[in-house]
């Protein structure tokens, strides 16, 4: 009985480290993606942390853009990257937003997310002729919107080329 309990010590050691191992940087479609800053920030201050973060061993880190986040969207076809939803780097304007853009439902345990995560992460692309609003990618619904930089909180992922 003593060895059961051991053996049972051991295997929940073992749970809690890898469980508890801290989100590190992954490289997806050419792109580095920083672990996610989880404090919820204005638009200001996650691009200022992204310009001074030092992670994984580079210094060069950025916001990155609505197209970026999309490649991270998966199980919603509606807004992966050839998905139907208008928004792009090449289409900003609030005319490029159509109903495909939040038709995926609500979860948040991040199945909508190529890395995992769930939550709301701001791009560094603004809303074409609006400089108060940005593109957001929603990873609880698979969803992309445009809400004000100035007024709300999200979390953030950085990003750099990888090499």
């Amino acid at each position: 009985m003593k060895n059961f309990f051991v053996i049972f010590a051991v295997f929940a050691l073992m749970f809690f480290l890898v469980s508890c191992e801290p989100d590190t940087c992954r490289t997806i479609d050419g792109n580095m993606w920083s672990p996610q800053y989880t404090d919820w920030v204005t638009w200001e201050t996650a691009d200022y942390h992204c310009q001074v973060l030092e992670e994984c061993g580079y210094d060069d880190w950025r916001l990155p853009t609505i197209s970026e986040l999309r490649t991270l969207i998966k199980k919603c076809s509606y807004t992966v990257t050839d998905g139907t939803c208008g928004v792009t780097d090449y289409c900003l304007a609030e005319s490029c937003h159509d109903p495909s853009c939040c038709i995926c439902t609500w979860h948040d345990d991040g199945r909508y997310s190529r890395l995992g995560s769930a939550g709301v992460l701001w791009s560094s692309s603004e809303v074409e002729g609006n400089n108060f609003s940005v593109w957001n990618a929603d990873f609880n619904q698979g969803r992309i919107f445009d809400d004000s930089k100035q007024y709300n909180l999200r979390e953030t992922r950085c990003v750099r080329k990888a090499e």
